[in-house]
């Protein structure tokens, strides 16, 4: 045991000399030379206590007297110094010099997180839900005074008291911009932003033509052709050149198709009023979706099989002749007045 004492001690003192030999930036030769001296005396002496140590210990294994009053060790151990400081007071100061940089590190850990939640709450503040509000016309409908006082519904709307229905109009939800706007020059990404929000915008314009609000539903529209029509100004630079990327074909078409479902509603596109125009602007929904299920097809077992994109593109040119034929369907009888049987038995 007292060995390997030893032996963990020398190593300990080349560890210790060889850190403080890269620690230092501009070594002095001299004070290398010295410690290096002092170093190979104590290491001189520590093989001859170990040499001892072991004469002792093959005396005592056989039987043979032992002298009690024999120096085992040949000098007493003394503190091991580098650099002219002790190992233990190095030691110590790196330990005071941890201590204060991670009092300084927790610190500043509680002023950012003070910063963010002070950010968050005044972000929190600062919201006021979609980018688009309803408010009401000043002097519309018969009950004015009721109806502005009345209680905003689920969709922004005051209830309809009785009387004329309450006109509205749509207005932009946009707080101060607080901060710098990095523009993307990734079409695709710019692209699918434009389309989710004219998709957004048109399907809040038609929840407000089901309650009665197509004054307020027309702004709604003209906000998302505007969009759409910028999502398909910046697909033509890829979706012109051979063989595009189907993510962007796709979305070229379902941008298309949102244009021409707004012009049905605001430019009176049919095939009664114009048979070419409404075939026109079909062939321009349809050719996306075409080229993608041309393009995307897969070998599956010695067999062609349209792939991932093929077989969405499908889908939505189906979807989108069912809906050129039969979106116009409406039930002769309401479907709210039907009393099913399972109703009775509440």
């Amino acid at each position: 045991m007292i060995i390997r004492t030893l032996l963990a001690l020398t190593l300990q003192t080349a560890i210790a000399a060889a850190q403080d030999q890269q620690a230092k930036q501009a070594p002095n030769p001299d004070q290398l030379r010295a410690d290096l001296a002092t170093f190979r005396r104590d290491l001189s002496l520590r093989q001859s206590d170990i040499e001892r140590l072991l004469e002792l210990r093959i005396r005592h294994d056989f039987g043979l007297p032992i002298d009690s009053d024999a120096e085992v060790f040949s000098a007493p151990f003394a503190p091991v110094v580098t650099n002219g400081k002790p190992v233990e007071r190095q030691q110590a100061e790196a330990d005071a010099t941890v201590s204060v940089l991670q009092s300084r590190f927790d610190t500043m850990q509680q002023q950012v997180d003070r910063m963010k939640a002070a950010n968050l709450a005044r972000g929190q503040k600062q919201t006021h839900g979609d980018e688009w509000i309803t408010l009401p016309v000043a002097g519309a409908g018969s009950a004015q005074g009721a109806e502005l006082a009345a209680p905003v519904g689920e969709h922004g709307l005051a209830a309809k008291t009785v009387g004329e229905p309450l006109q509205v109009h749509v207005v932009a939800n946009l707080g101060p911009i607080r901060g710098q706007i990095d523009g993307s020059k990734d079409h695709m990404q710019v692209a699918a932003a434009l389309f989710r929000a004219g998709q957004a915008l048109a399907e809040h314009a038609e929840n407000l033509r089901q309650q009665g609000q197509g004054a307020a539903a027309q702004p709604c529209d003209d906000a998302a052709k505007e969009r759409l029509q910028r999502a398909v100004t910046e697909l033509e630079e890829t979706t012109s050149q051979q063989n595009p990327p189907f993510p962007e074909l796709f979305y070229l078409g379902k941008c298309r198709e949102l244009l021409f479902r707004i012009a049905e509603r605001r430019d009176g596109l049919s095939l009664r009023n114009d048979t070419r125009e409404f075939q026109r602007r079909e062939q321009e929904v349809r050719d996306p979706f075409i080229a993608i299920t041309a393009r995307d097809v897969e070998t599956v077992d010695g067999r062609e099989q349209p792939g991932a994109f093929g077989r969405a593109a499908q889908t939505a040119l189906e979807h989108f002749r069912w809906m050129n034929l039969h979106r116009g369907f409406a039930p002769k009888i309401p479907l709210d007045s039907i009393t099913w049987p399972t109703q009775n038995l509440k």
